[in-house]
């Protein structure tokens, strides 16, 4: 996620020159699906009983975090890039002891900042990544290792999986305990490592990603499995809670998997386009929302 984050900052640069485009391809797509995640939370029975519409529901939190983070975007012009990735790492740290999810996950948007913000920096990634040298490789091998000693201890010591899941998702504040900040701090540091890391590696790795078709395929129709995989996921994992933990591993890599291939194709993408892009709605409903009938 923080990496899908700091790609979404660096295709970000020309937002300020298309503002009601996000009106179209964020706002109405964050009020849909929080409708229909709404319905479907209360269908299967996730979410507990009460749900708060001015919360964004499973992944939906991302689609309203990108709305304010491009929001605010064209601001940063007024200020130099130190001064602006200073301030928000700093506002990163202090948002935790005082902003929490329960609002439109106002203390994710804060945390994830300033990863947005230096994607939106980067010139050139590939440039960047080339001007690397060998420094690039221990990106690569430091990544690899990440997620080997990660996977290792998540899955051998039930008190530090704990640990390390807070340091690394920011789905709790500090709930007044300042020990946290140390944690959560140094999850950030880990989680921007692993991320250039996670991005130097497909970089490096791309001329195999061309010659496998099905790669380019699936990444060029992400939305859609964005935005409709939750459903698949919510209500697979009422079902294999009660599994031991390698069947869940097993369980969840088949269906991530299974889920990109499906949803990435071009039929489902016709299929629900709608939902996805205002200007794709019935004209009928574009028409009584925008109050011209």
């Amino acid at each position: 996620m923080p990496a899908f984050i700091l790609i979404s900052g660096y295709l970000s640069k020309r937002v300020d020159t298309h503002r009601k485009k996000e009106l179209d391809t964020l706002l109405w797509p964050f009020i849909i699906f929080q409708l229909l995640y709404f319905v479907f939370c209360k269908i299967v029975g996730v979410y507990g009983p009460s749900i708060n519409p001015f919360t964004p529901i499973y992944l939906n939190w991302y689609i309203i975090a990108l709305f304010i983070w491009r929001l605010v975007l064209p601001y940063f012009k007024f200020f130099e890039k130190r001064i602006v990735i200073i301030g928000l790492i700093v506002l990163s740290v202090i948002a935790g002891a005082f902003i929490n999810n329960s609002f439109l996950s106002m203390y994710r948007v804060f945390y994830y900042f300033p990863l947005f913000a230096i994607g939106y920096y980067i010139d050139d990634l590939e440039i960047m990544i080339q001007r690397m040298s060998g420094v690039k490789w221990l990106f690569v091998v430091g990544f690899v290792m990440g997620v080997l000693v990660i996977f290792y201890l998540s899955y051998s010591y039930p008190t530090i999986r704990t640990t390390i899941n807070y340091a690394l998702t920011p789905d709790q504040n500090y709930g007044g305990e300042l020990k946290n900040i140390l944690v959560r701090l140094c999850g950030f540091c880990i989680t921007t490592f692993m991320t250039f890391g996670f991005i130097v590696t497909c970089y490096i790795t791309k001329p195999l990603s061309k010659s496998l078709f099905l790669v380019s395929d699936t990444g060029r129709n992400s939305i859609s499995v964005y935005y409709i995989h939750g459903f698949i996921a919510l209500y697979v994992s009422t079902i294999i809670v009660e599994l031991s933990l390698l069947y869940q591993l097993t369980i969840a890599t088949a269906l991530t998997f299974g889920i990109c291939w499906l949803l990435s194709r071009d039929r489902i993408v016709r299929l629900f386009r709608s939902l996805f892009d205002f200007n794709n709605a019935p004209k009928f409903l574009r028409n009584i929302i925008c109050g011209t009938v």
